[in-house]
């Protein structure tokens, strides 16, 4: 697929840098203060993998090479970008970079260690390249910072995120991509919570003002921001799904899935190119939204096709996880999943350390055909179900899980007092640590919010402040201080 870039590399090269500088600078922020789990929610996976896509345009070299290295790594064809053998010199830097651009990428998406190591060692050599410019040494910088950061090395990381930095505020540009990638970047800052504002401003960082004259042209890399924006960041449904490259239409997939529409998920992905691309993760997204759509045998196809394309990395143990979900509700055996899960694959997403601290639950099959029929948005069906269990033989964990399930289901079909009750029925519930107790609280706040209950709305998101979650805490607690906030 085409993917046509407008050249005007020096000039566009300092915001596009300057945002993913920033951006790394929050994750490090929100690592100190304890909210390291809001940046990497569910909902925040792609946003890592879009971190290394966004300063794509930072490279400069010439157009031809930076087009063909654009289209093929956003499609995932990392093999095809050849490898300089000769030593770097102002020659071969760009195809140098080329080649970085392509395994910080596919280290990012895939989380395997082989391009994470070769992307920190040829970041290494362009550093120490003496020739070196100020674009190309703002891109290694910033891939060493991606890279480091993605691998827990957060001090590093933190140094080389500085050094990026200082050299984002020598200059600036005005293009399509950039005032993208500035839109973008407003974005992020505004949904941060207002109390972070000071450290960051003390420390540099604001909003970015707009260029006077806007520019009126639209690339198809400035799209692809703006999908970002619309779908992760404001969490929006995309507007412009059309002539997609394979990362965006993950992007979109992502979306979909997120928003209970498993078939909308496939229609984003029917397109994309399987054959010549190494992104196995479009089979992983596939078998999600099989799974949410209940067609166990597809979903399953899928799953084992992804791991079977890539053996290690991300996303394996959340694969593996749902796997055993679907043995469950069959009726089959499960209970080598269990240690499948915690040997195979790495932790680096939330997804994955989810499914390691999931591996252990004891799950009732139909309380777990609840979760999936939503997480699918066939609520009817999910609510089917639910009034098939007997509450009498469920244990107070169960129980708190059924009337949990029972409330976003039947909210889901606008049945807000029916919802309420059911929240209700949570909290007189023991709480065994399980999210259900928080989260309950969180929705049945959002519930008065649409009721325009302000008194009742607050009440509830600050008893889920002070109530006890061994999972998703950090998450949930942001969830109920950024509406609480809303609510000043």
């Amino acid at each position: 697929m085409s993917f046509i870039f407008n050249a005007q590399p020096y000039k566009r090269n300092i915001e596009l840098s300057r945002y993913c500088s920033i951006r790394c600078f929050f994750l490090f922020c929100s690592r100190f203060v304890k909210y390291n789990s809001y940046w990497l929610s569910a909902r925040k996976q792609l946003a890592i993998l879009l971190l290394v896509i966004f300063p794509i345009a930072t490279i400069a070299q010439t157009e031809s090479t930076f087009n063909t290295t654009l289209r093929t790594a956003l499609n995932g064809q990392f093999s095809t970008i050849s490898t300089p053998y000769t030593k770097i010199s102002a020659r071969n830097i760009d195809r140098y970079n080329a080649l970085l651009l392509s395994k910080t990428i596919e280290a990012i998406i895939s989380g395997q260690d082989q391009p994470c190591k070769e992307a920190l060692s040829i970041g290494s050599q362009v550093l120490n390249y003496a020739n070196i410019s100020n674009d190309e040494a703002i891109w290694a910088n910033l891939s060493v910072t991606l890279i480091k950061s993605y691998k827990k090395a957060y001090l590093p990381a933190l140094f080389s995120a500085y050094k990026t930095h200082s050299l984002l505020q020598k200059s600036s540009a005005s293009t399509p991509e950039i005032q993208a990638c500035i839109n973008l970047f407003n974005a992020v800052y505004q949904s941060i919570p207002s109390s972070y504002y000071k450290t960051l401003n003390l420390a540099g960082f604001s909003p970015i003002a707009l260029p006077q004259e806007s520019v009126k042209a639209e690339t198809d890399f400035s799209r692809t921001i703006d999908v970002f924006v619309q779908t992760v960041v404001n969490n929006q449904e995309p507007h412009k799904t059309q002539n997609t490259n394979a990362v965006t239409a993950l992007l979109i997939a992502n979306y979909y899935l997120k928003s209970n529409q498993p078939q909308r998920a496939l229609s984003a992905l029917k397109n994309t190119d399987t054959l010549r691309s190494n992104l196995p993760i479009i089979y992983y997204y596939k078998g999600n939204a099989f799974l949410n759509l209940g067609q166990y045998q597809k979903a399953n196809y899928y799953f084992d096709k992804f791991m079977f394309q890539q053996a290690t990395g991300n996303f394996i143990k959340s694969a593996l996880l749902r796997k055993m979900w679907i043995a469950i509700i069959q009726q089959q055996p499960y209970e080598h999943y269990k240690e499948l899960i915690i040997e195979r694959g790495s932790n680096y997403t939330f997804t994955d350390r989810q499914a390691e601290l999931e591996a252990d639950k004891r799950y009732h099959s139909k309380l777990l055909q609840m979760r999936i029929l939503f997480d699918g948005g066939n609520y009817s069906k999910a609510y089917t179900v639910g009034t098939e269990i007997i509450t009498n033989e469920l244990n107070d964990t169960q129980l708190a899980e059924y009337f949990y399930r029972m409330g976003r289901i039947t909210n889901a079909l606008n049945d807000t007092n029916k919802a309420l009750n059911y929240y209700r029925q949570v909290r007189k519930q023991p709480n065994s640590g399980e999210y259900y107790h928080k989260k309950s609280l969180v929705e049945a706040g959002k519930i008065q919010l649409k009721k325009e209950n302000r008194n009742g709305a607050i009440q509830l998101l600050k008893q889920a402040l002070e109530t006890h979650s061994d999972e998703y805490a950090d998450a949930l607690d942001q969830e109920a201080a950024s509406l609480l906030e809303d609510l000043k």
